[in-house]
Order: structure tokens, then C-alpha cells, then sequence
């Protein structure tokens, strides 16, 4: 099935103002990998997809910052969102993976070591009253491995002012 003139100005007109694939769908009471094959074989700017991060480009991201290149220059080189790229150098900075400490890349899904640092961060952002969910999406684990080690801190200062 192919998209009649009328159906691809339609198309045009809902990406240009930023509509979902899905939206568009809907609008045409279409599938939606159906307005995906339109889009590609329309020649027009095709709608982007959701950069997910891979090692890969961690790894390209963390290069660039080293150089110097700005946030938004990197994002442009790897034709991600300017936001996109922030909030993974910020995570990546949480987990004290940055381009001034010379740290190895270590990949995200890997087991989540504490630090230092990652403790401070527990125990800063806690007592700001930051949610654990997100203190576990800046650290790059999840929300049970930061109640677990908050709880552990807690003792530990407890233990201390009372010993």
C-alpha cells in the first residue's frame, strides 16, 4: 500500500510540527510502521527515532568532551539532542566517569560499585529530599540499590554519633 499524495502532505505537515509516529497514525487510521515506510520512502527529513545510549557512544561522548568540544557540539557530531548528550555526561559524571579523571569507561549495566563519591551523592541528594529514583537515574542504577545503600549510610552515621 502507498501513501497518496494527499496522505504524505498530511505526513509533512504532522512531522514538521513535531508529531509522534504513532499520532500520525492515528490521524490516518493507519499502522504505525506504515507511516515509518511512508516517511523513509517519502525523501523527506525522516522522523528520528529515541537515541538510546550504547558503550559506543558513551565512549564517542567522553572523547569529544575531552577535546573540548561544548555539549552541544558534541550532539551534533553524534546527531543526538543536545539534551540527550547532557544528561548522559551528567550520569556519567555521577558514576565518576568523566574526561578530567582519566577513569576507564566502565558499561552502565555492569554491577553498580560505591564510591566515595556516589556515597556523597546518596547522602547529599537525600537529605535534599531528591526521590531515590531519581538519584538512581543520575547514578546509572536503579531505585533499590540506592534505598539499600542510603539505609547502610544512615547506620553508619548513627553508629558513629552514638559510638
Amino acid at each position: 500500500m502507498s501513501a497518496s499524495p494527499e496522505e504524505i502532505a498530511i505526513i509533512r505537515a504532522m512531522v514538521a510540527d513535531g508529531a509522534t509516529l504513532k499520532a500520525i497514525a492515528e490521524a490516518l487510521g493507519i499502522n504505525k510502521q506504515t507511516v515509518r515506510r511512508w516517511v523513509d520512502a517519502a525523501g523527506f527529513p525522516a522522523y528520528k527515532r529515541a537515541h538510546r545510549h550504547t558503550p559506543d557512544t558513551d565512549r564517542a561522548m567522553l572523547k569529544a568532551a575531552s577535546e573540548g568540544r561544548s555539549t552541544r557540539e558534541i550532539a551534533e557530531h553524534l546527531e543526538m539532542k543536545f539534551e540527550t548528550v547532557r544528561t548522559r555526561l551528567l550520569i556519567l559524571a555521577g558514576q565518576g566517569i568523566t574526561h578530567e579523571n582519566g577513569r576507564e569507561y566502565v558499561d552502565p549495566r555492569r554491577r553498580f560499585t560505591h564510591t566515595e563519591e556516589t556515597d556523597r551523592i546518596i547522602r547529599e541528594w537525600t537529605r535534599k529530599g531528591r526521590t531515590a529514583a531519581a538519584i538512581a537515574r543520575a547514578l546509572g542504577t536503579n531505585r533499590s540499590v540506592v534505598i539499600t545503600r542510603a539505609h547502610a549510610l544512615l547506620q553508619d552515621e548513627t553508629a558513629e554519633r552514638d559510638g
